[in-house]
């Protein structure tokens, strides 16, 4: 196939993506708007809550809230960092905040959080090695230290409580991503482990066009490249350990603000469950298994029934309804400046696909001149 016939059938795959993409995703908005508008009960009789609630120590949990979502913009900066990408603050952030709004509204929301930080961090200029690698390493890392908060907590709540029987799903929180930063770490198995597969797919859909085994090769050196250090590790540690307790921070200030008594024996683990809760494929966010978990789990351990149900709403609306308007305005901000500011594609497979196209345009620019001299001849 010519080079202007690959061109012309790669712009009508485009358009066709498009096309599909955007009935998705209106799809996906509107299933969306009915799951949480069906969930938005509780944000009805909040006012008179709210109005109960002093300002003076709703200013503080919103602060910590805003420290929970840079601490977590702020891990994914270092671990891209490891990689030697050095990305600005303000796209970091609309890029944390609209993922956010994803995972929270839409169903199956954490798969496309996942694929849009994927495109974001290739825009700007991180290869499919580096950002698959920051990928798993920051889902291992929040996972890490979410199971220490609750295990942490379960310790002090001591054996009583609704929640004392998590202790054996501890470990399959953070069984997958360990998992997956292991083998990240020896990008050896990896290779042998795709090759065979990426080869069959190949012959079946003749995709990818690159060469598998060279694919992997590369894939795999690319790997190896990315290096990060133990202080890198620690700080990933940190920031991530700080995401999750200023967002239960957040949470003590509600109460606080409310009036409401503090269970201080269940908090952690009352909050390490609500988290877990969250990330189960139920509702998109966990809306209401979030709110019937927290507010069961405080009280079992302590609070205040009408107080702590009024501290969670207020805690919700800050952690979860507020950020959700500005994510996706963040989410409109990025494809415009993606519409305004196209990046060129790059990554190893862009590699080896221009690569193949300069050895066919230099096999048809000798062709064309061997049929040119064969013409002149005598």
């Amino acid at each position: 196939m010519s080079l202007a016939a690959k061109a012309d059938t790669h712009r009508v795959r485009r358009r066709v993506f498009l096309a599909v993409r955007l009935a998705v995703l209106l799809a996906l908005g509107y299933v969306a708007f009915l799951v949480v508008s069906s969930n938005s009960a509780e944000l009805s009789g909040s006012a008179s809550y709210l109005g109960q609630a002093k300002l003076i120590w709703i200013l503080p949990a919103l602060a910590c809230e805003t420290l929970s979502y840079a601490a977590f913009m702020q891990l994914q900066r270092r671990l891209l960092a490891a990689g030697r990408l050095h990305t600005n603050v303000v796209p970091m952030a609309a890029i944390t905040m609209a993922g956010n709004a994803m995972n929270n509204s839409l169903p199956g929301g954490g798969a496309f959080a996942t694929v849009f930080a994927y495109r974001q961090f290739r825009r700007r200029g991180a290869d499919e090695a580096l950002t698959t690698w920051t990928i798993v390493a920051f889902t291992a890392l929040t996972s890490i230290t979410l199971a220490l908060i609750a295990l942490v907590g379960l310790v002090v709540a001591g054996d009583g409580g609704p929640v004392a029987g998590l202790w054996p799903f501890i470990p399959l929180l953070v069984l997958g991503p360990v998992l997956g930063v292991f083998v990240l770490l020896r990008p050896r198995i990896l290779g042998r482990v795709l090759t065979r597969p990426l080869q069959l797919v190949r012959r079946v859909t003749t995709f990818p066009r690159a060469e598998p085994v060279e694919l992997v090769e590369r894939m795999v050196a690319r790997l190896e490249t990315v290096t990060p250090r133990r202080r890198d590790w620690l700080a990933g540690l940190v920031y991530s350990m700080a995401n999750w307790l200023t967002d239960c921070a957040c949470l003590i200030f509600a109460l606080v603000a409310v009036g409401a008594s503090i269970p201080w024996r269940g908090i952690l683990v009352a909050y390490g469950a609500a988290q877990v809760a969250s990330n189960l494929p139920i509702t998109p966010g966990g809306l209401g298994v979030v709110e019937g978990s927290l507010t069961i789990a405080l009280v079992a351990y302590g609070g205040s029934t009408e107080g702590t149900v009024a501290a969670v709403l207020l805690y919700r609306i800050m952690s979860f309804w507020a950020p959700l308007p500005i994510g996706w305005l963040s989410w409109v901000g990025l494809q415009i400046e993606a519409r305004r500011h196209p990046m060129p594609e790059t990554g190893i497979v862009a590699e080896l696909e221009a690569e193949e196209d300069a050895e066919e345009a230099e096999v048809q620019r000798e062709q064309g001149y061997g049929a040119a001299l064969g013409m002149v001849e005598p």
